[in-house]
């Protein structure tokens, strides 16, 4: 039996998953107000490349390889399974590209708290409620998808009554909804 090409996404979504819970384990304790606003700073003056060439990395391995994985699977959807697999493997993209879409917010809460270190407590609530919100909206359903994307899995208990297309519109507006309330939410911090 081959490796199914969505095996490469599903391990590369599954490490971007414990690199943020890794991250929010490892920010939570600046919270303390203890921490002073330089200590904040230095920390993320430190830590901020190293993480973000570890998530940009899982992330466009992740893209990369869920869209190939799709495009292979949808030329083989003849093959019972594989159309299927095509269509969450490209759901699991979506939700990757999503995570992407939070990188504008993330680097300015990081710019402010490198520039203005009198304002890192303030903006360590910010990062960690945006690190939170960002993985749960994009990170987790990214990983879920390309998890029911490997060909040859029992679907039927995901699928229930409703279509998978309608199914995806479902879960896509759910989280719309939510990155929309939670960026409004982190926009008026």
């Amino acid at each position: 039996m081959a490796i199914p090409k969505t095996l490469l996404p599903l391990l590369s979504s599954s490490l971007n998953v414990g690199v943020a819970l890794g991250g929010y384990a490892t920010t939570v304790p600046f919270l303390n107000p203890d921490f002073s606003g330089l200590a904040i700073a230095a920390w993320f003056k430190d830590f901020f490349r190293p993480g973000f060439v570890i998530v940009t990395t899982l992330g466009a391995t992740s893209l990369g390889s869920g869209l190939w994985a799709a495009w292979t699977s949808s030329r083989r959807g003849t093959i019972q399974g594989h159309a299927a697999s095509s269509c969450w493997t490209l759901a699991g993209v979506v939700f990757t590209i999503l995570h992407f879409a939070f990188g504008n917010t993330v680097l300015s809460i990081m710019d402010r708290i490198t520039s203005e270190p009198e304002l890192a407590q303030s903006q360590m609530t910010k990062w960690i409620w945006l690190h939170i919100t960002r993985t749960l909206v994009a990170d987790i359903p990214a990983w879920i998808f390309f998890l029911i994307g490997i060909p040859g899995l029992d679907r039927s208990r995901v699928t229930s009554d409703l279509s998978f297309e309608a199914e995806l519109k479902m879960l896509m507006l759910t989280c719309y909804d939510s990155n929309i309330t939670c960026y409004a939410t982190m926009v008026a911090f």
